[in-house]
C-alpha cells in the first residue's frame, strides 16, 4: 500500500499491524449494556488467574461510566480475598460486601442481597480451586442460581495454552460463560 501523507513508514506499518490484529482477534469487542439495575456480573475461574483483580478492574470501568457499583466477595477459601477486594473497593471508593466469617457462598450472598439491589451494577468475585472439581461444580451451582447473573465472566490467565479449551468448555457447562477475559497477557509465557 501507499504510506498516506503525513505518516512514517513506521507509524503506518504499526497502525497496519494493529488492524490486522484487532480484525484476526474478531473485530470491534462489544460492549457491556447495562440494560436492567442491577445488572449483576459474576467472575468464575480458577486460582491465581485474576478474578478479584479483574472485579476491581471491571468496577473502575463502570464506575468511570457513571454507574453504582456493588462488589461481592464469595471466595471462602482464600483467606485473604475479602480483604484484597475490600482494598481495590477502597481505592474506587466502591462498597464491598462479603464475610470473613461465614463459609457458604449463598448465604454470604443471601445476606447482602437487598443492599446490592441497590446498585446498578454488582459484581460478584466467586471461589476458585486448582481444576474445576465436582466440589467446585456444585459451588458455582448454587451461587449461579442464587445470583442469576446476567453476565457470566470466565477469567482465564493467558498462559492456560492448549487446557483453554477445555477449561472453557466445563465451565460453560457448569454455569452457562458469556465472555472471557484473558489476563496476564503482559507476561512473558506465550499464551496458547
Amino acid at each position: 500500500d501507499d504510506i498516506p501523507p503525513g505518516l512514517t513508514k513506521k507509524e503506518y506499518l504499526i497502525n497496519v499491524v494493529y488492524e490486522e490484529l484487532t480484525n484476526f482477534l474478531g473485530g470491534e469487542t462489544p460492549k457491556i449494556a447495562v440494560e436492567k439495575t442491577p445488572y449483576k456480573i459474576m467472575l468464575v475461574g480458577l486460582f491465581g488467574n485474576g478474578k478479584t483483580t479483574t472485579a476491581g478492574k471491571l468496577a473502575k470501568y463502570f464506575q468511570k461510566r457513571g454507574h453504582k457499583v456493588g462488589l461481592i466477595q464469595t471466595d471462602t477459601w482464600r483467606p485473604a480475598a475479602f480483604e484484597q477486594l475490600k482494598q481495590l473497593g477502597k481505592q474506587l471508593d466502591i462498597t464491598v460486601y462479603g464475610s470473613k466469617e461465614k463459609k457458604d457462598p449463598v448465604a454470604i450472598y443471601k445476606e447482602h442481597e437487598a443492599e446490592l439491589l441497590k446498585n446498578d451494577v454488582v459484581i460478584v468475585d466467586t471461589a476458585g480451586r486448582d481444576a474445576l472439581s465436582d466440589e467446585l461444580v456444585d459451588e458455582l451451582n448454587g451461587i449461579n442460581a442464587a445470583v442469576q447473573p446476567d453476565e457470566t465472566m470466565l477469567v482465564m490467565a493467558a498462559d492456560v495454552g492448549q487446557a483453554a479449551e477445555k477449561q472453557a468448555k466445563m465451565f460453560h457447562e457448569t454455569c452457562k460463560v458469556t465472555s472471557v477475559v484473558i489476563t496476564k497477557l503482559d507476561g512473558t509465557a506465550k499464551g496458547g
